[in-house]
């Protein structure tokens, strides 16, 4: 049984032949908070020590938003909702 490193994948009518050895074409901006609370980032989905990096990039915005009524409701029902919290130290 023979297993190829390279992987073809379709990209709209064309396909791109992808090296796992390599980085991603598709890199996004990560990030990991550090002991002080600040954002370090990077490009790997996992840090060296194991933990698990976040996206960097907001999330899509719709206008026509189905669910913000829900989690509003949630936030207040949890008390995170930003006006319940108490206010930041400048």
């Amino acid at each position: 049984y023979f297993k190829s490193k390279f992987t073809a994948k379709r990209r709209g009518n064309f396909s791109v032949l992808l090296d796992h050895d390599q980085p991603s074409p598709n890199m996004h901006l990560m990030h990991t908070l550090d002991e002080e609370g600040k954002r370090v980032y990077t490009l790997k989905k996992v840090t060296p020590g194991g933990k698990i990096t976040k996206s960097a990039h907001p999330a899509r915005f719709s206008p026509d938003d189905k669910f913000a009524r829900h989690r509003v409701t949630i936030k207040k029902r949890f008390g995170i909702l930003p006006t319940q919290l108490p206010a930041k130290p400048m």
